[in-house]
């Protein structure tokens, strides 16, 4: 089963997504087109490219590379973290 990620808000160019009770930012280009706070996202596979991060030759800054690593690995923790998780809860 894919994570699934609700869209807690959204701010300028960033959107905040939760999972598990943990929280973090993504680039708000980064979502569907329509997302809106409240949306629940399935997170089905992440293609990060670091090359589109940089400046103006295209070149990863590291500081954005750090992040990004950081960030996929918490991408694969909230993945291996949802098996565990029931399909459906009821309230």
């Amino acid at each position: 089963m894919s994570p699934r990620l609700t869209v807690d808000r959204l701010e300028a160019d960033l959107a905040v997504l939760e999972h598990g009770g943990v929280f973090f930012n993504v680039p708000r280009s980064a979502l569907p087109e329509g997302a809106h706070e409240g949306m629940v996202l399935e997170l089905r596979e992440a293609l990060v490219e670091p090359a589109v991060f940089g400046g103006d030759a295209g070149e990863p800054v590291p500081e954005e590379e750090a992040r990004l690593r950081e960030a996929t690995e918490r991408l694969k923790r909230l993945a291996a973290r949802s098996a565990d998780l029931p399909d459906e809860i009821e309230l």
